[in-house]
């Protein structure tokens, strides 16, 4: 089917035509959306929170030469939404929580504060968010999987490697 026909078929809701249209773009988009967010789940919700955007607004393609580039500004739209809701997130939680943190560790890593504060300010932004979250907030892995846009094994994932991390950076710290 031409891309004029299939994109016709679509505004019209034909669901064979729909379903044809997301398998022919949703590997380029998908990839396109993975280098930017560099996070699989991430990813696949963006793309498909693409299409909904595409599927809702294909009425207004006028030009079918710039139709990829269109479907594509859509999926790179998604990425600086997400980047930038992600920043103002981590801007929030990350720079303010981090100072209390040490408290809720240092019975468990047995060190001053201002080295448990110096091994968390080495974690990633996500590491030290979902850290905070889960150890300070109390927050589940599904509630930190919403509120993050990444699955719960993703979380469990992070805090144990967090927690990994600050294990080893404890024996160098202790050594010091």
């Amino acid at each position: 089917m031409s891309l004029e026909k299939l994109i016709a078929e679509c505004i019209q809701n034909n669901p064979k035509a729909e379903k044809e249209f997301y398998y022919k773009y949703y590997e380029k988009l998908y990839r396109l959306a993975y280098y930017n967010v560099k996070n699989t789940d991430v990813a696949v919700e963006i793309v498909n929170d693409g299409f909904i955007t595409i599927f809702k607004k294909l009425h207004t393609v006028n030009e079918i030469s710039t139709f990829e580039k269109w479907i594509r500004t859509i999926i790179i739209n998604k990425c600086i939404d997400h980047h930038r809701l992600k920043k103002r997130f981590f801007v929030d939680i990350a720079d303010e929580s981090v100072q209390s943190i040490p408290a809720a560790l240092d019975a468990e890593y047995e060190l001053p504060n201002n080295t448990v504060e110096m091994m968390l300010k080495e974690l990633s932004d996500m590491e030290r968010v979902v850290m905070v979250l889960h150890i300070l907030e109390d927050y589940s892995h599904k509630e930190i999987a919403d509120l993050l846009n990444i699955s719960p094994e993703n979380s469990r994932q992070i805090v144990h490697r967090s927690k990994a991390k600050l294990q080893r950076r404890k024996e160098v710290y202790a050594r010091k």
